[in-house]
């Protein structure tokens, strides 16, 4: 017998040892784990045993009440959350209780929750702990749905109360770096540092924001902005979220759902057919957007609107949606779906949309609403059932550039040009996210 085929009878033992509750020695030379713990992670890799409820409780219970070697069991129950045959064993709300215990979780000596309490009687010193600690903290951003909210950049506006002087050459860096030195405000010092540095091009870029309408200024800026970053095992949506919608863009990317390195899909308006990365041909085709969309998300939803005017060069929006990407492909009325292993996504225009070779999807209309929704085997099960709840769902607009859907994962999400984002109700902020922690 061959130590795989070893382990898998052990780990079948312990399954049938569970399911009838066959008493084991604790100080058996398996017993790292506790007891019910070990056969939680037993019965989970087994695909025929019941799942007993009293396993998962119980091994919940001593992380969350952070009882002794909890290190040990959070290591594991994250573990099982990486392995699609265990993890499909356990419920949606089992996995999100999981979830729960990793992110209140005490991972070490000096760390206090949100109600003061500590790493209490937990064993942290030694080394096989300290390892275990470090591994559990590392583990979560891989093992379950994560959820970064961040504000990146500076007004001018906001450059006084931030400790910013606007009249120093090297904190105008600063706003060069974020594409805003032709601001009206940054302009004089723009042009000093642009005299010092002896660039005739750059002196010509910054006196030429005098002949320009305001708006035509700043379409290059790329910031202040309110990202918002879903990510889970197997994909992640990203959103700049509500970023100056109906303002002239340079080549701002507003969104991407992410399922692979190649199997990315986002939504743009194009300023123009060519895909050369010279400043004077951005936004290009797929870089940036000539008229920015107003875009929201939450979680694994994501509404994109795009309002150019009518008589714009190019009046259409169009996504980038490479076929050869994913596994499978399958459309149904406007809706767009596909696979990547166990990842799903679902695209819905509201102009139905026709592909132009093998990576566009293009909407002929100056208004249009995108829509994303991501999901995976684990929610779902297989990808037609994710196809086939996605695409039953109620989907309502109107004349306001306005979407009404019902998502079969978040419930009722509503967003318009000029109303809020709203899911089931609650209005979603979009702006006053954390700025990043930047080491000091």
């Amino acid at each position: 017998m061959t130590y795989s085929e070893r382990q898998k009878l052990y780990l079948a033992v312990q399954a049938q040892n569970a399911a009838h509750g066959a008493a084991v020695p604790e100080d058996g030379i398996f017993q790292l784990l506790p007891r019910d713990a070990f056969r939680l992670i037993a019965v989970l890799e087994s695909a025929v045993t019941p799942v007993p409820p009293h396993l998962l409780q119980n091994a919940l219970e001593r992380i969350n009440q952070r009882r002794d070697c909890a290190d040990f069991v959070l290591v594991a129950l994250l573990r099982t959350l990486l392995r699609p045959q265990a993890a499909s064993r356990l419920t949606q709300t089992e996995r999100a209780a999981i979830a729960e215990s990793a992110r209140s979780f005490c991972y070490w000596y000096d760390q206090r929750d949100a109600h003061g309490l500590g790493i209490q009687g937990m064993c942290f010193h030694t080394e096989n702990h300290q390892i275990l600690f470090h591994t559990a903290e590392l583990r979560p951003r891989g093992t379950f749905a994560t959820e970064y909210r961040r504000r990146f950049g500076v007004s001018p506006d906001e450059a006084e109360a931030a400790g910013i002087d606007l009249e120093n050459l090297d904190d105008s860096l600063l706003f060069w770096g974020v594409q805003n030195a032709r601001h009206p405000r940054l302009r004089k010092t723009a042009f000093a540092l642009a005299t010092a540095a002896e660039d005739s091009w750059l002196q010509n870029f910054i006196a030429e924001a005098e002949t320009l309408e305001n708006g035509d200024v700043i379409n290059t800026v790329l910031g202040p902005v309110d990202v918002l970053t879903y990510q889970t095992p197997h994909y992640q949506l990203s959103c700049a979220q509500d970023f100056r919608p109906g303002g002239l863009g340079y080549q701002q990317h507003v969104w991407q759902a992410t399922l692979s390195t190649d199997a990315v899909v986002f939504a743009n308006q194009p300023g123009g057919y060519s895909q050369s990365s010279a400043h004077s041909e951005r936004p290009n085709f797929w870089a940036g957007n000539k008229w920015l969309p107003r875009a929201a998300q939450h979680k694994n939803v994501l509404v994109c609107l795009h309002r150019a005017p009518a008589d714009a060069p190019l009046p259409f929006s169009h996504a980038y949606f490479p076929r050869k990407a994913f596994d499978q492909v399958q459309e149904n009325g406007n809706w767009v779906f596909a696979r990547l292993g166990e990842s799903y996504l679902a695209l819905y225009s509201q102009k139905k949309p026709h592909w132009h070779g093998d990576d566009e999807l293009r909407a002929e209309a100056h208004e249009n609403i995108w829509l994303c929704e991501l999901g995976d085997e684990a929610t779902f099960g297989n990808f037609a059932v994710f196809c086939d709840a996605v695409s039953t769902m109620k989907i309502a607009f109107d004349e306001a550039l306005q979407i009404n859907y019902i998502s079969p994962t978040l419930g009722r999400v509503i967003f318009g040009w000029s109303e809020p984002f709203t899911v089931n109700g609650e209005e979603i902020a979009l702006h006053g996210y954390p700025r990043p922690e930047i080491p000091r």
